[in-house]
């Protein structure tokens, strides 16, 4: 074998290798290199460099930690002597006068009421003074009757004059049933029922020669699309928000009214859009991620009980409850 000589003095020292399992032979034939040498006093000698190293480690660390605690302790002092200066020109610009602390301005004390003393029993009321977290309402939700949203609308039209195609009339049906118990008449081709003082009337013509596009006629103002129009009338009846703190809400019906758009104008198969409407309902019981059925929910559910599609359990059953919120509106 062949032997390797090292960067360092060792001349005194047997270089032996460790016995793990088992000796190893040493080829470097160097076991008489220094024979009057005792092991244990190289490493005795070995282990005191080891401490005098942590101790030169440990010296570090403590000067610094000296030095760091010199530095707060004269940020400090410098904090207090600013605070104080501070405080003395406060009394300067106040006259002299120290300013009132807030925990020492007395305050007004809420008059508690009486507790009567008498036997006699009165009747337990209770009262929610707190809003409604998305736990309690998941709990409590599967034990209430579906509902459909009542959106505020501040402004009716009095008369929006609709013309539609025939494949249209599906959703339309649909609106006039949740409009009619809403104080909202439709008149035309699709009159409903008669509504004593309507807050809006809806006049529908439903064309025959093919309309691409339907439009409404609000006064002087011409609206062309479905989606606009679906998005008004969802205002008008009350299940399509209006205020800028439900963006987020009407953001997420839009993206639903796109895809019954795409199904409509033969962009996209109602199939596919099925396929999303699945996953999205395992955790909300409608589409848009919300509580209550929506425009949303009302224009797919016509679309898709029109066509007729192989549907899933969680789709089914979101029909279901759509049908049974629009019959108690």
């Amino acid at each position: 074998m062949y032997s390797l000589k090292p960067y360092f003095n060792f001349e005194c020292t047997a270089i032996r290798p460790a016995s793990i399992i088992y000796s190893l032979p040493n080829y470097h034939n160097d076991q008489t290199v220094c024979p009057q040498i005792n092991r244990t006093v190289v490493e005795e000698a070995h282990n005191s460099t080891i401490d005098a190293m942590l101790m030169q480690e440990r010296q570090l660390l403590e000067e610094q930690q000296q030095n760091l605690i010199k530095q707060l302790n004269e940020f400090i002092q410098k904090l207090n002597i600013t605070l104080i200066s501070i405080g003395n020109r406060k009394r300067r610009s106040t006259g002299g006068k120290e300013p009132q602390i807030a925990s020492q301005i007395a305050e007004p004390k809420e008059k508690l009421p009486k507790i009567n003393s008498s036997t006699s029993r009165v009747a337990f009321s209770y009262k929610e003074d707190y809003s409604e977290s998305v736990i309690i309402g998941q709990s409590l939700r599967p034990c209430l009757s579906p509902a459909i949203a009542d959106f505020d609308m501040k402004k009716f039209p009095k008369l929006v004059s609709l013309e539609v195609s025939e494949s249209d009339r599906d959703w339309l049906l649909h609106l006039s049933a949740i409009a009619v118990k809403r104080s909202i008449a439709f008149k035309g081709h699709l009159a409903t029922a008669c509504v004593d003082r309507p807050k809006c009337e809806i006049d529908v013509h439903i064309s025959t020669d093919g309309l691409s596009k339907p439009t409404a006629v609000i006064g002087d103002v011409v609206i062309h699309g479905r989606i606009v129009i679906w998005k008004l009338l969802g205002c008008l009846v009350g299940i399509y928000p209006t205020d800028p703190c439900h963006v987020g809400l009407s953001t997420r019906i839009d993206r639903w009214l796109l895809m019954a758009n795409g199904v409509m104008t033969n962009e996209t198969t109602l199939e596919s859009v099925c396929r999303l409407i699945n996953p999205s309902l395992s955790r909300y019981d409608f589409l848009a991620s919300a509580n209550v059925v929506t425009v949303a929910d009302v224009i797919l559910k016509a679309l898709i009980e029109k066509n007729g599609v192989c549907l899933a359990n969680n789709v089914e059953m979101w029909l279901a409850r759509v049908a049974e919120a629009i019959g108690n509106c």
